[in-house]
């Protein structure tokens, strides 16, 4: 058997839902008024509550912008498109100063007068330099040739292909361990 749906429900005793039903607030309208509607679009949250044809009527007469000047809605429309906040052209003197304070123009987006962060010198690493050396490699590199010099590498020291030669074993474990240092400090 299929039940008409209803606003109250005595399964749902003590819920929100076991509140008796709210009249439509049609005039001369007797049914439940089970769907909301805003009062006012200076608060959205502030409801009245109608039944489905009344609400219907009701949304059919409303108007948002009733009342507003073609200015206002034009300029609501444009603010709606950043959710109603501040905003600033790029490159504007706002932008600038709010660059200034918060953050530095490390890329150079906001043009020439704007602050940009030093950029640190280079220290050498000696770490990486050693790894440079065990794998025969120079700056500047490419992951590419960083793999393709380990896996060469590799094939020539490894056990199977020296017989198990303990010299190529211990070059086999400086070689995979300067690879593993250059993944980790990796400039490309």
């Amino acid at each position: 058997m299929v039940k008409e749906p209803s606003a109250y429900n005595p399964r749902y005793v003590g819920s929100a839902r076991h509140a008796p039903p709210i009249a439509c607030a049609w005039p001369e309208c007797d049914k439940a008024g089970a769907y909301r509607a805003p009062r006012t679009r200076d608060d959205l949250r502030d409801y009245v509550h109608f039944c489905l044809e009344h609400v219907r009527a009701y949304n059919a007469q409303w108007n948002y912008f009733q009342g507003m000047s073609p200015q206002e809605i034009e300029a609501f429309r444009s603010s709606d498109i950043t959710g109603h906040r501040p905003t600033w052209r790029l490159g504007h003197r706002h932008a600038l100063l709010h660059v200034r304070l918060r953050h530095a123009d490390v890329f150079g987006l906001f043009g020439a007068g704007a602050h940009r962060a030093p950029r640190a010198p280079e220290e050498p690493d000696p770490e990486r330099h050693r790894a440079l050396e065990t794998l025969g490699l120079s700056e500047p590199l490419t992951i590419e040739v960083l793999k393709a010099r380990f896996k060469a590498l590799v094939k020539r020291l490894h056990p199977d292909v020296n017989a198990g030669d303990r010299r190529t074993e211990d070059r086999l474990r400086a070689v995979i361990n300067a690879y593993r240092t250059m993944l980790r400090r990796r400039r490309d």
